[in-house]
């Protein structure tokens, strides 16, 4: 999908293009922070393969269709996403919002056990939705790009984000942890050097403050559905 959008957009004649890659196109045991220099030396976690080798497509085509065509874009690698609007699918969601709405309903339903996937030992970094959205908008104005580190540069493992949760949620039952779901890349985050050098005034929302919004906002869904 995301090279048929890249060429319909040259076709088009579209001044500039911001595509989004991913993170976990980094190498499996890429050393962090991860730098934009190290994205191509090595295979991506294999839990993630196909999607991650497609994102990093994108990267090859912006590369490509500068050089052959002068055509403008940026490609964005942003940290893991959460905030308001996102995927609450249990089987398919990121793990900010399965960990948000797996409390969210454990104190509705007065539950004392919620069980989390994997052994709580990687890491990642949490990136708010609407600092990504900001990122996108001024990187309209920049000239081609190699692909962009997006991230706060804060390293979180999943046990730190589940204790965060529990308490803003007002969780007080216990955790269960299940190890035969996969944990993933064991640490992703992001050296953000060159981000900065593009933004160097950029400040990113407070994991806690981002957190609580996630909150509130899967709270409403809830409520809604009584």
């Amino acid at each position: 999908m995301g090279l048929n959008v890249f060429h319909s957009a040259y076709e088009a004649q579209v001044e500039k293009l911001v595509g989004l890659a991913a993170g976990c196109g980094y190498p499996k045991f890429a050393e962090t922070p991860m730098k934009e220099a190290d994205f191509w030396n090595g295979w991506p976690d294999e839990n993630s393969f196909g999607y991650a080798m497609a994102k990093k497509n994108l990267i090859i085509q912006a590369k490509a269709y500068h050089e052959q065509y002068r055509f403008n874009s940026t490609i964005l690698l942003p940290a893991n996403l959460y905030g308001p609007n996102d995927n609450l699918e249990l089987e398919d969601s990121h793990v900010v919002p399965a960990v948000v709405q797996k409390f969210v309903a454990a104190v509705r339903d007065r539950r004392d056990v919620v069980e989390i996937w994997g052994s709580g030992k990687a890491s990642r970094e949490f990136l708010y939705v609407d600092d990504l959205s900001r990122v996108i908008l001024r990187s309209l104005s920049l000239p081609y790009t190699d692909a962009v580190n997006v991230g706060t540069g804060q390293e979180t493992s999943i046990k730190e984000l589940v204790s965060l949760v529990a308490e803003l949620t007002g969780y007080a039952g216990s955790i269960a942890w299940n190890p035969s779901r996969p944990d993933g890349q064991l640490r992703r985050h992001y050296d953000l050097n060159r981000f900065f050098s593009l933004f160097p005034k950029f400040e990113f929302t407070n994991l806690i403050n981002g957190l609580q919004n996630t909150v509130r906002w899967v709270e409403e869904v809830y409520q809604a559905k009584k």
